[in-house]
């Protein structure tokens, strides 16, 4: 399984609409192989960066601006396991135990 970073930037007050501001993959897991991952906001460089199992690490930094205040108190981390679009039966599934843990939000 592929593991892909990405981040997005909410372009009306439900984050209905968003825009791709980059990402990119960190690498493959086996099936039931834990992964660890790791997301960091570097505001004063203008920069995310990703962490998997101690891979090196990949930063993306952004242009847009991030000085006027924020739509939505809304913070999230998400993910998705995405198949492919088979029509052949039985149509292949999956399944994801996810744990959180240890997240921290920059404060207000």
């Amino acid at each position: 399984m592929e593991v892909l970073a990405f981040y997005n930037r909410c372009e009306d007050q439900y984050c209905g609409v968003q825009t791709n501001l980059g990402g990119g993959s960190l690498g493959y897991v086996l099936p039931g192989e834990p992964a660890r991952l790791r997301v960091r906001w570097d505001h004063p460089n203008h920069r995310f960066v990703f962490e998997m199992n101690r891979r090196p690490t990949l930063v993306f930094p952004y242009t847009v601006s991030d000085t006027t205040p924020t739509q939505s108190s809304a913070k999230w981390i998400g993910l998705t396991r995405v198949l492919p679009a088979c029509t052949s039966a039985p149509r292949p599934t999956t399944m994801m135990e996810v744990y959180f843990s240890n997240v921290y939000v920059n404060p207000r």
